[in-house]
């Protein structure tokens, strides 16, 4: 009976609390789209004092293209460098890993109010970056005739 009733609670407290199984997005408005970059940054979660300690404010794009390769493919060229330690309040080194992952569309991204559904996406590579060093990537498509992408950065 003790059970019963602390079940009966613990439903009713649940069901006061307002929680929702779903829940309405609103969509992404179309100036907010047009000014999404080619690279992107995603969750950056660690903020301190000064700035964040986000992959963010440690990251720099030495370049960044896209090709076709010999077999004609699509092919996106990366190079990323890790600038930690560069402001006066962050003294210490950081090596640190970070998730890429490279999505290519039909038409190129920017300007575009819509996208259009991506014609491919590699999986998220694991890319490990010591102060000071560029790390230099590459992605294909093995769907021919992409004409944008972007590449999605993320520290987790």
């Amino acid at each position: 009976m003790k059970n019963k009733l602390l079940f009966f609670i613990m439903l009713t407290l649940i069901s006061l609390c307002g929680c929702k199984s779903t829940y309405n997005l609103e969509p992404e408005s179309a100036s907010d789209l047009a000014a999404e970059g080619s690279v992107v940054v995603v969750r950056p979660d660690r903020y301190v004092l000064f700035g964040t300690r986000s992959a963010a404010d440690y990251l720099r794009i030495t370049y960044c293209n896209m090709t076709q390769n010999a077999g004609g493919l699509p092919e996106i060229k990366l190079g990323i460098k890790n600038v930690s330690g560069n402001h006066w309040w962050d003294m210490g080194s950081e090596d640190f890993t970070i998730y890429v992952q490279a999505v290519f569309y039909k038409e190129p991204l920017k300007g575009q109010s819509t996208r259009s559904a991506p014609i491919f996406k590699t999986n998220k590579q694991a890319v490990f970056i010591k102060r000071g060093k560029t790390q230099d990537l590459s992605f294909i498509s093995p769907v021919k005739g992409a004409g944008g992408y972007q590449i999605i950065i993320s520290e987790d």
